[in-house]
């Protein structure tokens, strides 16, 4: 096959570039799986994923020599494998994605999206996308998946769809009205107290630190669980977020080590990934690429004791991070982090990491109001969740994701931090924690590992985000 090489699109953002550079210790990348209604079409589903690569112009990626820029190979299209789900589809699948995050993508040419289905019956399978973290973020993912799925269904000519911008620019271009010289100047004297206060949190202790292998483990939550989150955030004066991160918090807490006594030394510090495309200049809503960012919130669960006093500690962080748009100050710490890896050899880089954004976990909580509710795909659309990529910096991160008001939770976690037996015992109470927030007594509510279990989506309208 031909290749026509695009010119030279431009340069990574920052958190791309970042991204790339992490994936040089162990893949960094994202998944996200659909539970699709019907019998598999395999070569209708190969089609329709040649047919949008084809009318937006994607192809493989090919990073410059000075690994910063990058342009697309155009009329190439990814291959699609097909697994046979056997007796036990679901858990076919889910082995699938585990082996899907730790699977790397080919440098410094890659075909940065891997589509593939497990059968489930004549009636339904999964539709599952990996894709290299720093090429595109969930929104941009979904928006290929939404594309790839309305051709697959034949719902519309590809002239009715919008077509996606491939390369709308750094962060400096795209957000240059939050990041002026004043602003980055205050962020970086901010990030150098985060950094010295987040050095005195818990951490988890690596059995072997340059070891980055993870396992997945996804999880059902019970029926009108986001509704008595949304109750008890308001009651207690947060959001639902802030609630998950108080939870999350307090189940990981009795399993990680003690710190000698001293003020604030058993504090955690859970880190968090936002979207931060609403705060650009323009329009991002079809562009692919990754516009990411994070901030960091300290909270000590010894000393708050029930969920509501934890989750108004976390409110209390947050709530300033939000009116600044603060989580946009994290460029700086990006920025500096690139500029400094490659002076670090390959041992080095792992301590560097956990040295310079230490963190406790992670949290990539999404509450979808975006591309996935299309109409015409509503009825075919059974279920989705994703898996993220614990990167060199967390040991384990959560995505709660809400479609059509019912959460799943996903976690992703580095295996020489935590054994299996002990994740168990973290996702079940941090499950009952959401499930049944400040209830007393809590609930046993064990874990239920049944991953898509929502119904189709529906026509309701969309409720605003509960995060």
């Amino acid at each position: 096959m031909s290749f026509i090489a695009s010119p030279l699109l431009g340069r990574m953002n920052v958190f791309q570039r970042l991204m790339y550079q992490w994936s040089e210790l162990y893949p960094y990348n994202a998944v996200h799986v659909y539970r699709i209604a019907g019998a598999l079409d395999r070569r209708g589903l190969l089609a329709s994923i040649a047919r949008v690569y084809r009318d937006n112009g994607l192809g493989a990626v090919e990073v410059a020599a000075d690994g910063q820029s990058y342009q697309y190979e155009r009329e190439e299209f990814p291959e699609l494998e097909i697994l046979d789900g056997g007796d036990d589809p679901q858990q076919q699948m889910l082995a699938h994605v585990a082996a899907e995050i730790n699977r790397p993508f080919s440098r410094p040419r890659c075909q940065p999206m891997r589509f593939s289905a497990v059968s489930d019956g004549p009636k339904t399978f999964y539709l599952v996308l990996a894709y290299d973290h720093w090429t595109a973020d969930s929104v941009a993912a979904r928006l290929v998946v939404q594309q790839v799925l309305r051709s697959y269904f034949g719902l519309g000519e590809r002239g009715e769809s919008r077509p996606l911008q491939l390369y709308p620019g750094t962060y400096r271009k795209v957000f240059a009205q939050r990041l002026g010289p004043v602003r980055l100047a205050a962020a970086a004297t901010r990030l150098l107290g985060d950094a010295i206060r987040n050095r005195r949190a818990r951490q988890v202790a690596y059995s072997a630190a340059t070891q980055m292998a993870v396992n997945f483990e996804q999880f059902a939550t019970a029926p009108g669980t986001v509704g008595r989150l949304r109750e008890f955030a308001a009651r207690a004066g947060a959001t639902v977020n802030d609630v998950i991160q108080a939870a999350l918090a307090r189940a990981l807490s009795p399993v990680l080590p003690r710190r000698a006594k001293g003020r604030g030394s058993q504090d955690l510090a859970i880190g968090n990934i936002v979207n931060v495309r609403g705060d650009a200049a323009g329009d991002l809503s079809h562009a692919l690429g990754a516009f990411l960012s994070y901030y960091s919130v300290r909270c000590c669960p010894d000393e708050n004791g029930d969920l509501a006093a934890l989750a108004r500690q976390v409110a209390h962080t947050t709530g300033p991070i939000k009116a600044r748009h603060g989580y946009l100050d994290a460029v700086v710490n990006m920025q500096l982090a690139s500029r400094l890896w490659p002076h670090f050899s390959t041992a080095a880089k792992p301590r560097f990491m956990k040295r310079a954004i230490p963190l406790t976990a992670g949290v990539s909580n999404v509450y979808i109001r975006d591309v996935l509710l299309d109409r015409e795909l509503d009825r075919r659309i059974l279920g989705y969740f994703r898996a993220a990529s614990t990167g060199p910096i967390l040991p384990l991160v959560i995505t709660p994701t809400t479609v059509n008001g019912q959460m799943s939770v996903g976690i992703t976690y580095r295996q020489t931090g935590f054994p299996r037996a002990k994740i168990d015992r973290v996702m079940e109470a941090f499950l009952t924690e959401i499930q049944y927030p400040g209830e007393s007594p809590r609930r046993s509510s064990g874990v239920d590992r049944a991953p898509l279990a929502q119904p189709a989506l529906s026509d309701a309208p969309v409720p605003a985000e509960a995060a």
